[in-house]
């Protein structure tokens, strides 16, 4: 077998970097990872799912899949994070990331034009753990400092933003937010991996509402938080918490990983240039 996917042939470093010269949709469909799960998930129960292995998690937890571990190594290669986690929709990841990195009297900066249904169901999940919504124009970075108390701890805003469109700068909000030793969360629901990388720009977390372009067939709904893998460790601790809600179904999983083989469909068609007229 000659194929760069060929783990068996070559160390781990060698894969990961063979991985990441090929083109975006060819890393949609394969990846530099074993099928298989992780070494801590074998041997755990097993039942018959959509063709595929039904796992048990460690400590007990139903519903983490083969299909679950392989969505979240895929999404996390794609986003270029080191690890990821998959929930069961946008709105839970959303309270997963506030549970775990905020409590009572915290503050989090978010982006002034949010949608206004969007804006009401984050101020009671924020109010939910004692914590306060600040809004801000981000399209100005340096409201952050105008902005910021002893109390804030996190920094969040979609972009392109809902239901304006408008662009934010994620480097200079990232720049001015870590000068103020601030977390950075974005949400890349609307531009997908394939437009914009926010981690590439120094955002510490990204997070993904599933149900939207990523699924692309909009039969399922999840959700996914990316980023570096001691802050994903956090994330997960927290999802153990509360299981019983965070647990995406392994049936979507599976949807979802489908949806992914052409997300790179979505990617500008590129128009050869006009040939010589006779």
């Amino acid at each position: 077998m000659n194929s760069k996917l060929a783990l068996g042939k070559q160390d781990a470093g060698e894969a990961e970097a063979d991985f990441n010269d090929l083109g975006f949709s060819t890393r949609t469909i394969h990846e530099p990872f074993q099928s298989a799960p992780p070494r801590f998930l074998r041997g755990a129960p097993q039942s018959s799912n959509c063709g595929r292995t039904t796992l048990v998690e460690p400590h007990g937890v139903d519903g983490d899949l083969s299909a679950t571990w392989q969505l979240e190594n895929k999404l996390a290669r794609l986003e270029g994070a080191e690890a990821g986690l998959v929930l069961s929709s946008g709105l839970v990841a959303f309270r997963t990331l506030v549970r775990s990195f905020l409590a009572a009297g915290d503050e989090m900066i978010v982006d002034r034009p949010v949608c206004t249904d969007t804006a009401y169901l984050m101020r009671e999940i924020v109010s939910a753990v004692g914590a306060r919504l600040v809004p801000a124009d981000l399209s100005d970075p340096e409201a952050i400092g105008r902005s910021i108390t002893a109390r804030t701890r996190i920094v969040y805003f979609d972009t392109p933003t809902n239901p304006l469109n408008n662009i934010l700068d994620i480097a200079a909000i990232t720049e001015h937010a870590h000068a103020y030793g601030l977390k950075v969360a974005v949400d890349g629901t609307f531009a997908t991996p394939v437009l914009q990388r926010p981690l590439g720009h120094g955002a510490d977390i990204v997070r993904h509402s599933l149900s939207k372009y990523i699924t692309g067939h909009g039969d399922t709904i999840g959700g996914a938080l990316l980023g570096e893998a001691t802050v994903i460790r956090q994330l997960r601790e927290e999802r153990l918490r509360q299981r019983h809600e965070t647990t995406i179904s392994p049936q979507a999983s599976f949807l979802i990983l489908r949806g992914l083989n052409t997300l790179a469909s979505t990617l500008p068609i590129r128009t050869a240039p006009a040939g010589p007229t006779f």
